[in-house]
């Protein structure tokens, strides 16, 4: 599925958790607080934030992919990586075209920490998981399996 802007991914999630077993999902819209993820989730296994982003698609369509990585605070990127290093799963969920990627929280100290405008980075297959749908990222969530570790 190819999602549109950052709220048709943010509605394909809160369904796809929906009918999820075992993972509960929390919108999080605070206009006064700054830098707080965009959702949080609590599962048997784990608990985390996570941040969605949408890039209109890639510069470059082989790996490493680039992207144009829309625009991310020093706040977004400070409250994941805060929270990751507690213990919890933290990171950004990124559509490009009709491509899931999770970046992990150790990923993100190494996005620039900047103004918050929008910067080209790479998706790289060997330190990003890609998820073919929202259904396989939520039961991840969940998972203690290795292979579907988020840190």
């Amino acid at each position: 599925m190819i999602y549109q802007n950052e709220t048709a991914l943010s509605k394909a999630l809160r369904r796809a958790a929906k009918g999820a077993d075992r993972v509960k999902l929390v919108a999080h819209e605070d206009k006064h607080a700054v830098g707080i993820s965009d959702y949080s989730f609590t599962s048997e296994n784990r608990h985390g934030w996570i941040e969605l982003k949408h890039c209109k698609g890639y510069l470059v369509s082989q790996p490493p992919y680039t992207v144009r990585f829309p625009k991310f605070t020093p706040q977004q990127r400070r409250y994941l990586i805060d929270h990751g290093r507690l213990g919890a799963t933290a990171g950004a969920l990124v559509a490009v075209e009709g491509d899931l990627w999770f970046i992990s929280w150790g990923s993100l100290l190494m996005l620039p920490a900047g103004t918050g405008s929008s910067f080209r980075f790479q998706l790289n297959p060997e330190y990003h998981q890609r998820f073919p749908h929202l259904n396989a990222f939520v039961s991840a969530l969940n998972s203690r399996s290795a292979t579907q570790s988020f840190c």
